[in-house]
């Protein structure tokens, strides 16, 4: 598990903001205190929580992709070419498989709204036509 801003700031002997500053490229801390921030934080193991960068209204940079059938070659190829895309802007991605029901699409597009997700691509479930 990785670690906090707190136990940066604590082995540093900075203050957790000075620590969130350094780590976020903020311009206002000297080149030492960034330099020996950043390596205390690698050598922990520290990872940005997707959940504190929400909060502070900087997004997840989670995209949240709904697909009606992953066993179609189709809808693979685009969803590799989607992550693709996204990863390469440094977003990722969390998918909803509905197997072509729409019970699942509903409950799909549920948990990913609440997840707080920055974005959704919902490739609708196909609907029958009733036969004429």
């Amino acid at each position: 598990m990785g670690s906090t801003l707190r136990q940066i700031a604590l082995e540093c002997g900075v203050a957790v903001s000075t620590v969130s500053r350094a780590l976020n490229g903020h311009p206002h801390v000297n080149e030492e205190t960034r330099r020996r921030i950043r390596e205390t934080a690698e050598r922990l193991g520290y990872r940005p929580s997707a959940a504190a960068r929400a909060l502070r209204g900087s997004g997840t940079r989670t995209v949240g992709v709904v697909l009606p059938d992953m066993m179609n070659a189709f809808y693979a190829r685009t969803i590799s070419m989607v992550q693709d895309q996204l990863e390469e802007r440094g977003h990722s991605v969390v998918m909803a498989v509905t197997n072509n029901e729409g019970r699942r699409e509903r409950t799909g597009l549920e948990r990913l709204i609440a997840s707080g997700v920055d974005g959704i691509i919902v490739v609708p479930t196909p609907t029958r036509r009733p036969p004429t």
